[in-house]
């Protein structure tokens, strides 16, 4: 470790029983503990005993954790060739605990060789590329065509986009009457985007749509048993109960309720109305507020005083009898909604699935469950044999984003090494590192209960089978100093904080420790903020999806830049002004807090690296180039050549477009009078003239990708965009020009109008999003905001709103 670092000896000898070679291990590691240290150390202590780097497997969540693990083995064997033997002796020690021998001094040098020379080298790869060489390997096993390619996440996306797009098309048009009753049904409650998002939640239940005709069936029965309706029982039904099992066309009653006053007429008029309608759903509305209020509660007061008793008492009666009809109602309707979200879910993922099968394509998600389908069908042993001639020891990172499916992969990989002749032949060991606090993947369907429970299970097969476990804690911080640590710890103590947070038998708050010694941090709480009495905007001067500027995130936002802004000019409350880059601001969503503080830190000239996560489409940047490439195709549309020539890409003003604009004839376009004016001599219409025939050119006789490498290369586009823009305009640059690339790599023809086509319809309905994640590590001196999620290695000071 660094010497800033003060390390324990207790966590010293956990972190070596951790990597220990000889031992399976299940590591338990705080935020910043080093697990990917210990991770790194196993591998390396693997090597030195002996092990051969090709049976060594190493599976990560993400390609960048990969990578990043790689490039530490590959560091620390390279260092060992170059070092003398008192410095690799020490280095040595410090890994395993014990003084190396000359000849474990002469292997380590050798190891760096040895693993560049393996065939396929070191194995430190996602489970996903994992499952695709077993696939590659297997294809006839596997059910999946021989040369499939994988779609990316935003390949798969769009095939989701454009197949819901033609579900609910055929649903709207009555193409398919049973689409159109399941749309009637669902659309009432959900449309848009919301639908959407549903429709996608559903499709991830893959095992109903595998065998819809049973599958699905049974899992609709179990949800109708879970909601309390019988078998067959309907909505309808339960309807035509509630109607015709009442006091409708009691005359009596009515009578009764008669006696003048307001509440009692109200209630009889009630009644009148629900006999009276002449659909069904007018009736049950009104006969329902007779009883219910708008909060579907039971109504306290029924009648005055001047109702007769027995009027009252068959009122109370009838209220008690609806009551639990109308909970019935309620779970039928939502069991109908169900089954009918289900039924279009279906129908998308059949006509995704038919599309892939016709491009010989699959994506990440049938990575997993094809892999888990062949090693159900074919002997593990053989699949592992054929894969380099098979595997002795598995290490497994960020353990608590593995979902179920990907934790059945991993058993059934294993399940010989804690077993049978598996167990006793040679020293194969399993490894996983992980924090069940630190799991944020439940939307890919991650589930940190099976952290632990997978934990016994490795521990009770290793003692089953005699066979050194070591379970081990990893509590010290090199990333926190103390006084946050112990603010986390105050706040987890409280057991109702704690709930769900971890799933061992002992589960008592959490415990950090800080590495940092007497490193100052501290946690600072502000106030809510309340929204500040300011006059209405006019209704036409703002957009109306816009914040208010006095919303709380809004002024929370713009405190934090302000107060960042002092940190990093005058300094902070001890005298210390901090470098931008020094300075992370987290928050939970890209909401409008989020983009406030970009734009406050932007407006106070503080450096800012923009957002994390960019959504390329919607960027200012590309919005400037798909114009002048719209443009360069159609130079008659006055509105886009307008919106072109305002762009850095010409810098035309608002002043040079109404002098050139305006007084033209009612035939004359805009290109025409921008022709007019530069042949007058006006500068700003020369310039943008000149511009315009450029890209009319480029546009007759190039792709996209030649089109926008000539705009942004020999005609300074990316120069002036980057300029104007800022630095993370170059991000997106960059992507909407591989985009343009790959386009015209894609085997259709390279038409510059249809790979535009992609970023003119409304993000989310079938047109690629191109979302890039910005590297926030690129060593540029700007602060940078981030979501908690996305961040990985915060850095002090930290601000999170």
């Amino acid at each position: 470790m660094s010497g800033r670092f003060i390390v324990d000896p207790l966590t010293l000898e956990a972190q070596r029983r951790a990597a220990d070679p000889r031992a399976s291990a299940w590591v338990s590691a705080n935020a910043g503990a080093g697990k990917t240290k210990v991770l790194t150390d196993r591998v390396l202590r693997l090597l030195l005993d002996g092990s051969p780097p090709g049976r060594v497997l190493c599976l990560t969540f993400t390609k960048a954790a990969a990578a990043n693990m790689s490039i530490r083995v590959f560091q620390r064997l390279g260092r060992w060739v170059t070092l003398d033997d008192e410095t690799l002796s020490a280095e040595l020690f410090d890994l395993s605990g014990r003084k190396a021998s000359r000849r474990e001094l002469s292997r380590a040098r050798r190891l760096f060789a040895r693993a560049v020379e393996t065939p396929g080298g070191l194995k430190i790869e996602t489970l996903h590329a994992l499952c695709e060489r077993l696939l590659h390997m297997f294809p006839f096993e596997a059910n999946v065509p021989a040369r499939f390619q994988v779609l990316d996440e935003d390949q798969t996306r769009n095939a989701f986009a454009a197949q819901t797009d033609s579900v609910l098309a055929d649903a709207i048009l009555g193409h398919r009457p049973d689409l159109r009753m399941a749309f009637d049904v669902v659309g009432p409650e959900a449309s848009g985007d919301a639908l959407r998002d549903a429709l996608r939640l559903a499709m991830r239940r893959r095992a109903f749509f595998a065998d819809p005709g049973h599958a699905l069936k049974k899992g609709l029965a179990g949800l109708a048993k879970s909601l309390g309706l019988a078998e067959g029982e309907t909505a309808d039904a339960i309807e035509e109960r509630i109607l015709t099992g009442g006091l409708l066309g009691d005359d009596t009653i009515v009578a009764g309720l008669r006696t003048g006053k307001v509440t009692d007429e109200r209630l009889a008029d009630g009644l009148v109305a629900a006999a009276r309608a002449s659909v069904r759903a007018e009736a049950l509305d009104a006969y329902r507020a007779i009883f219910f209020t708008d909060e579907d509660k039971p109504r306290k007061g029924l009648g005055t005083k001047g109702v007769p008793e027995a009027v009252r008492e068959r009122l109370i009666d009838e209220q008690a009898r609806l009551v639990p009809l109308f909970d019935t109602l309620r779970a039928a309707r939502a069991h109908a909604r169900t089954s009918a979200l289900f039924l279009l879910a279906a129908e998308i993922h059949r006509r995704v699935e038919t599309e892939k099968g016709r491009l010989g394509a699959l994506d990440f998600d049938d990575l997993i469950h094809k892999t888990l389908d062949l090693l159900r069908r074919v002997e593990v042993s053989w699949v592992l044999y054929k894969l380099d001639r098979g595997i002795d020891h598995v290490l497994v990172d960020e353990a608590q984003d593995t979902n179920p499916e990907q934790w059945e992969i991993l058993r059934r990989i294993t399940e010989e090494f804690a077993s049978g002749d598996g167990a006793r032949e040679t020293l194969r060991t399993r490894f996983a590192v992980g924090d069940p606090k630190q799991s944020i993947y439940s939307f890919q369907g991650a589930e940190p209960r099976e952290f632990e429970e997978t934990r016994r299970d490795w521990r009770k097969a290793a003692g089953d089978a005699g066979l050194a476990f070591e379970d081990v804690e990893l509590r010290l911080s090199f990333r926190s100093t103390a006084g946050v640590l112990r603010a986390v710890d105050a706040v987890f103590a409280l057991p109702e904080h704690f709930q769900g947070l971890s799933f061992a038998d002992t589960a008592v708050g959490t415990v950090h420790g800080s590495a940092r010694g007497p490193a100052p941090g501290a946690v600072e709480l502000w106030p809510i903020a309340e929204p500040a009495e300011e006059p209405d905007a006019d209704a036409w001067a703002a957009p109306v999806d816009s914040p208010e500027p006095n919303a709380p995130p809004i002024l929370v936002a713009r405190r934090v830049a302000r107060a960042v802004r002092d940190w990093t000019t005058t300094g902070d409350a001890c005298g210390r002004v901090w470098r931008p880059g020094d300075v992370l601001i987290l928050v939970r969503k890209r909401s409008a807090a989020f983009e406030e503080v970009i734009r406050a830190l932007k407006a106070l000239n503080v450096p800012v690296a923009g957002q994390d996560r960019l959504e390329v489409a919607g960027h200012i940047a590309v919005l400037d180039l798909v114009a002048a490439g719209r443009a360069g195709l159609l130079p008659a549309d006055d509105l886009t050549l307008a919106t072109a020539l305002k762009t850095p890409l010409v810098g035309l003003t608002d002043d040079d477009l109404v002098r050139i604009a305006s007084r033209r004839s009612e035939a004359e376009t805009l290109e025409d009078a921008l022709t007019r004016h530069a042949e007058a001599g006006d500068p700003a219409a020369q310039r943008g003239h000149a511009m315009l025939r450029v890209w009319i050119a480029l546009a007759a006789e190039q792709g996209p990708f030649g089109f926008y490498a000539a705009l942004l290369g020999p005609l300074g586009g990316r120069k002036a965009l980057v300029a104007r823009l800022g630095g993370e305009a170059g991000d997106a640059i960059d992507v909407f020009l591989a985009a343009a690339q790959a386009f015209e790599g894609g085997g259709d023809a390279p038409s510059l109008g249809t790979f535009l086509s992609r970023y003119v319809a409304r993000p989310g309905r079938g047109e690629s999003s191109h979302t890039v994640k910005r590297d926030m590590e690129s060593g540029r001196d700007e602060i940078r905001v981030m979501t908690v999620h996305g961040a990985s290695r915060p850095l002090a000071p930290c601000t999170v709103m």
